[in-house]
């Protein structure tokens, strides 16, 4: 929530992702409501993961620094 990096392949990356992803459940005839769950559940994974990833590199930094 800080900011962070973002890149023009990260992006193009993600809304592929996403859109496989809702052209998929459309496919297997799952309800809308389910689709916006999966969706935001995938959203949120994927900002704690990004967190974590640099919760982790401030760690190193941190110990090489130390």
């Amino acid at each position: 929530m800080a900011g962070g990096k973002g890149t023009v392949v990260g992006t193009m990356l993600a809304v592929l992702l996403l859109a496989t992803l809702s052209n998929g459940m459309n496919l297997l005839g799952i309800p809308t409501f389910c689709q916006l769950v999966a969706k935001g559940l995938l959203l949120i994974i994927a900002v704690a993961v990004g967190q974590w990833r640099m919760a982790q590199s401030e760690k190193a930094a941190a110990r090489l620094t130390a």
